[in-house]
């Protein structure tokens, strides 16, 4: 139930909800990649742009103002640390109200090994701002394709698609959304999966952070190499070890390179931005695909 995303004593989570249950949310992992709804300030104003961290250091988002992309790549590790940067990609969103009949959602999974891609089973997923249904139909044409099955297991733990829950609901409303986890899995395969899902009316986020623990300098000089190949649409350009969500990210940019879309840096930066100890940071981009 929601009270467990506030709960600070939370031990774990439960079992995975029957199928056709809602999800509940929950509180996995240490402190930096906690979804806590006490550092939703931004997201309970997103739809007014006003109230929004701004990307305005950054030329590319100069140049945004009207932009209403058809994606995005944006960070998971908690609002705290990646709010803000997160936030400076939704906020273009908030012209898209009613626009978008669903929104595809993937992101990696952390705790529980998957070969492939797993879709949820569950009828919604609830989170302390509201419940987000699960598209029955889009959830069907993903497991029409190979290497995708329905497993609640890894998503019953996992943080990075529960994060980008409330700034969906808070920029573009209740919109169904089919919730996909990707482990180790082929470029080409999930490819086709967000081909197939990726309609004129579906906004697809792709949830990852980017470089893992190293010092602030290294993370900002990898980064920085890791957000140039994304934004020439280069999956070859991306290892393991740029993005927790590599596995999500390449398809993107193969899908992106062969629809010939448009990458644009919305705003990046580290946890040390935040307060985290600059000796052993994680990165964060936010990407718009349009």
């Amino acid at each position: 139930m929601v009270h467990r995303l506030l709960d600070e004593g939370q031990a774990g989570p439960e079992a995975p909800p029957p199928d056709g249950a809602a999800r509940s949310a929950t509180r996995p992992g240490p402190p930096a990649h906690t979804a806590d709804a006490r550092h939703l300030p931004d997201a309970r104003h997103l739809p007014d742009a006003r109230h929004l961290p701004d990307a305005r250091h950054l030329p590319d988002a100069r140049h945004l103002p009207d932009l209403v992309p058809r994606g995005a790549i944006v960070p998971h590790a908690g609002y705290v640390y990646s709010g803000r940067v997160a936030a400076s990609a939704y906020r273009h969103l908030t012209a898209a109200r009613g626009q978008f009949r669903r929104v595809v959602l993937i992101g990696p999974a952390h705790f529980v090994p998957v070969q492939g891609v797993a879709v949820s089973a569950a009828s919604g997923f609830e989170t302390a701002l509201g419940v987000l249904p699960v598209d029955e139909a889009g959830r069907a044409a993903a497991l029409e394709v190979p290497s995708v099955s329905r497993d609640d297991a890894p998503h019953e733990p996992e943080h990075s698609l529960e994060v980008q829950l409330p700034f969906i609901l808070e920029t573009i409303g209740a919109v169904p959304i089919v919730p996909l986890l990707v482990g180790r899995a082929g470029t080409a395969h999930v490819a086709d999966l967000l081909d197939a899902l990726w309609t004129p009316d579906s906004l697809l986020l792709v949830s990852s952070d980017l470089s893992h623990y190293l010092d602030v300098a290294a993370a900002r000089a990898r980064d920085s190499l890791t957000v140039t190949a994304i934004l020439h649409r280069d999956a070859a350009g991306i290892a393991d070890s740029d993005a927790c969500g590599s596995y999500a990210v390449r398809p993107l940019l193969a899908t992106a390179e062969a629809r010939n879309m448009t990458l644009t840096l919305a705003d990046m930066g580290t946890s040390a931005d935040a307060g985290g100890d600059p000796r052993r940071v994680v990165g964060y981009a936010s990407v718009l695909v349009s």
